[in-house]
């Protein structure tokens, strides 16, 4: 497994958080893989939880678009990043 934590900070309790996902053998990185079709059998997204309002801002912009084009399944933790869970769901994004 592979942890994706694109926006790392200082602060110690994120840290401890790397710390022992790592030391559980859990690689983390801080981009998705360049494909990730061929490296993702599942995703899980926890990126934002249900009350994110707002515009979404780098790196997440660029990250969005690129899982809901994954054809590996995703699963979110709550519901899926981006989405306002005051309205129907975002069109899905072109194909590239």
């Amino acid at each position: 497994p592979t942890v994706v934590y694109p926006k790392q900070t200082a602060k110690p309790l994120y840290q401890g958080l790397v710390t022992q996902v790592r030391s559980l053998g859990i690689r983390v990185e801080a981009a998705l893989p360049d494909d990730v079709d061929a490296e993702c059998d599942f995703i899980l997204d926890a990126l934002f939880g249900f009350s994110f309002r707002g515009e979404v801002r780098a790196p997440f912009d660029a990250i969005l678009p690129r899982l809901a084009q994954a054809r590996a399944p995703v699963m979110s933790v709550d519901i899926p990043s981006g989405w306002d869970v005051d309205r129907p769901p975002p069109p899905p994004p072109p194909a590239s």
